[in-house]
């Protein structure tokens, strides 16, 4: 089926060829020494004291011209592997929560809260990737980054998304990813992870990110740029100028990793948000957010680069009616866009705080955002045309055999089956199953999914090794960890 899009093409060339002006004119700011020596050697016009450099345009298409227009990500067994590319959409839950809902209680997460999580994950068919979605409070913070990645690499064998808080947190993370793979050779080949990179708005590149960037390009590690303008506060007032000062950090963010590695796996990613008028508040489940990100898709589609975005997060406290309505039309309208890679399902309180339960809700409408996207199947066999022909006007297809094979080939092919999250009961056999509500019922299926969960654990030379990565992090920083035995 058609793509979504949003933007004419005369639009798409306006923003891109504004923001190859403004890197050029205007400038970013980047705080990472290494990265200015990388852009001043390849010609770009670099101010040391202020550290803000001026991009000349054939640097930018350049770095277009290098940038894979997919790459694959493989799971813990390189048995099977995800397309990143052209209209194909997947999902992971949304990233490093703070707070953690259960029951109706909020609270800061725990290592045995993640785990469930990661379980619970690694059982949902329609949430492809795993994620570092919890940042544990039991964790000391200079290790949280490098100790989701360690929970994640024990406890799931799907592709990971993740990202750092430290500036030494990607070379362990990354470190850590090649001895499940066997080295960084093999990881290169058959990439494990991606990660997030944020640039701060408005152009600004934090040495924490940089480095990051940095190293994931070395690496041949896919890397999400990620810029996050939000309307109103760190990006001017309207959707189009947020759109524009998107791709325009994007691509001082894409010129570095090409100058490192050309060919390296990018993502044009995004995070934006958009200021509550009222309250001042950042709001990610808003109409205009996802203008934003379907505004930047377009631009990542026409320069045919892999897109990856921030979807289905709910601005509700809880999981309620608010949180359904904005993860539904978000999660739809992304996938029916064709972005490539969308992170946000579980996610509550403007990405503040993930939910099992909501999850869990989630996964059903990333499901059906699926079945749509797969569209309708026309030919004379799906049009039925013999049968309408041999049957004529007024038939009983139910008692006709023809039919009948005719439904039991096609049916499950075309009607998408629900999990018993949702209701498909007549109102009779619903109180007849004890008319429980979907809160319940979603309980009764987060119970069911941990205790059919089943995993390999990693061989013991492998956990010893990435143990060896954490302890000696643990020691650098002088913080205690509980690490993994078999």
């Amino acid at each position: 089926m058609q793509r979504l899009s949003i933007l004419s093409s005369s639009d798409i060339h306006l923003i891109y060829s504004e923001a190859l002006n403004m890197l050029n004119f205007t400038g970013v700011i980047v705080y990472h020494d290494e990265a200015l020596n990388i852009l001043d050697r390849a010609g770009a016009k670099v101010e040391r004291k202020s550290k803000r450099v001026f991009i000349p345009e054939e640097l930018i298409n350049e770095a277009v011209k290098k940038v894979p227009k997919q790459f694959k990500l493989y799971d813990r067994d390189k048995k099977e592997c995800l397309t990143i590319g052209n209209s194909q959409t997947y999902f992971i839950p949304g990233a490093s929560a703070l707070k953690y809902l259960e029951d109706e209680d909020v609270r800061s997460p725990l290592t045995e809260d993640f785990i469930k999580f990661i379980k619970i994950v690694e059982m949902l068919e329609s949430i492809h990737i795993q994620g570092t979605s919890l940042v544990p409070a039991d964790v000391p913070s200079i290790l949280a980054d490098r100790y989701r990645l360690y929970l994640v690499l024990n406890y799931a064998r799907k592709p990971i998304g993740t990202g750092t808080f430290t500036i030494d947190g990607t070379a362990d993370m990354i470190r850590m990813l090649a001895i499940v793979r066997d080295g960084y050779e093999e990881l290169a080949k058959h990439p494990y992870a991606f990660f997030v990179c944020c640039s701060s708005p408005p152009f600004k590149w934090s040495d924490i990110t940089m480095e990051s960037l940095i190293e994931c390009s070395k690496h041949n590690v896919p890397v999400s740029i990620l810029p996050m303008p939000m309307i109103g506060l760190t990006s001017p007032g309207t959707v189009a100028a947020a759109i524009l000062q998107h791709v325009a950090e994007f691509l001082s963010g894409l010129v570095i990793s090409q100058l490192v590695n050309p060919g390296a796996p990018v993502l044009l990613g995004g995070s934006p948000g958009a200021i509550e008028p009222k309250t001042g508040s950042n709001l990610l489940g808003a109409p205009e957010v996802l203008l934003v990100t379907l505004g930047y898709n377009d631009v990542a589609k026409w320069l045919g680069i892999p897109s990856h975005a921030f979807l289905g997060v709910s601005d509700s406290l809880t999981v309620d009616m608010q949180a359904t309505l904005e993860s539904s039309y978000q999660l739809i309208l992304g996938a029916l866009a064709g972005i490539n890679i969308i992170h946000g399902p579980g996610m509550l309180e403007s990405e503040i705080t993930q939910s099992l339960e909501k999850l869990i809700l989630d996964n059903e409408i990333c499901k059906i955002a699926l079945r749509l996207v797969r569209g309708i199947e026309v030919s004379r066999e799906t049009l039925a045309l013999e049968l309408f022909t041999s049957t004529g006007p007024g038939a009983e297809y139910i008692k006709n055999i023809s039919v009948l094979k005719f439904m039991m080939k096609w049916i499950p092919r075309e009607i998408l089956l629900t999990s018993p999250a949702l209701n498909r009961c007549t109102r009779s056999t619903w109180k007849l199953k004890g008319g429980r509500k979907i809160s319940q019922r979603i309980k009764e299926l987060i119970n069911e999914k941990l205790n059919s969960y089943s995993i390999e654990p990693l061989p013991k030379d492998k956990l010893s090794m990435i143990n060896e990565v954490m302890l000696h992090a643990s020691k650098k920083h002088r913080a205690n960890i509980k690490l993994i035995t078999i």
